[in-house]
C-alpha cells in the first residue's frame, strides 16, 4: 500500500472531511474513490476551467447564426427587440 502526502489549505480540509464523514466515507476512501474514478475515466472525472469572472459558456452550444454574403450575421426576426435601439446604432 502507498501512502500519498498532499498539502492542502486548512478550511478546505475541514470542509471535505465535514462533507465525506456525512457521506459515511473518510479522507482516504474519499481519495481512493478520486483516483479509482480518475483512471476509469482516463482523466480528472470532472471539467476543469480557468478561474475567470463572469459565467463560461460551452462552446458547443453557441448558437451560430448563418451569415450573408457580406459576412454579417442573420439573426432570428423575432431576436429584435424596439427598446434596444441604442444598441442598433452599434451594428450599423
Amino acid at each position: 500500500m502507498a501512502t500519498i502526502t498532499v498539502n492542502v489549505d486548512d478550511a478546505v480540509k475541514e470542509q471535505s472531511d465535514r462533507l465525506f464523514r456525512s457521506m459515511g466515507l473518510n479522507m482516504t476512501t474519499a481519495v481512493n474513490a478520486f483516483l479509482r474514478k480518475s483512471l476509469q475515466e482516463g482523466g480528472i472525472p470532472f471539467s476543469l476551467t480557468a478561474d475567470v469572472r463572469g459565467v463560461w459558456v460551452n462552446p458547443l452550444k453557441v448558437y451560430r447564426p448563418p451569415r450573408n454574403e457580406g459576412g454579417v450575421p442573420i439573426l432570428p426576426a423575432d431576436w429584435d427587440d424596439e427598446e434596444d435601439a441604442i444598441y442598433d446604432d452599434l451594428y450599423s
